[in-house]
């Protein structure tokens, strides 16, 4: 094993124990909203292209988690990309959040149940 792969394992196992204890503090809980008490679905939207679209979008985002995996199943790969191969999860929860929205016959109600502050706050800019 090289000093440079040593290096790598060791950067990895830092992370990895910078996370676990994100979790136990509760870091996850302030970036994350929790999922909604109210999990009755939300309501769909009559108009057949937006109930299309949010459609593609889900399939789009099962191809990126297909991808992702495939990706994340390559012990190469994934040491020299552990972090950006975090990135596939997120974007795929984006995508998940955004057809919902779209099939949504009450949007604002679906913003409203969107998990990732940051998103929702984007979401929501301008309607102060």
């Amino acid at each position: 094993m090289t000093a440079r792969h040593e290096d790598r394992i060791s950067r990895q196992l830092e992370i990895d124990q910078i996370q676990s204890q994100a979790r136990r503090d509760g870091v996850y809980d302030l970036l994350f909203k929790p999922k909604p008490e109210n999990n009755v679905p939300l309501a769909k939207t009559t108009n057949q292209l937006e109930v299309r679209l949010s459609e593609e979008l889900d399939y789009i985002r099962h191809v990126l988690d297909g991808v992702g995996n495939l990706l994340a199943n390559d012990p190469e790969i994934l040491q020299r990309h552990a972090v950006t191969l975090q990135s596939f999860d997120l974007i795929g929860q984006m995508i998940g959040h955004v057809s919902s929205i779209i099939a949504a016959a009450n949007r604002g109600e679906a913003v409203d149940r969107v998990g990732i502050e940051e998103m929702k706050k984007r979401l929501e800019r301008g309607n102060d």
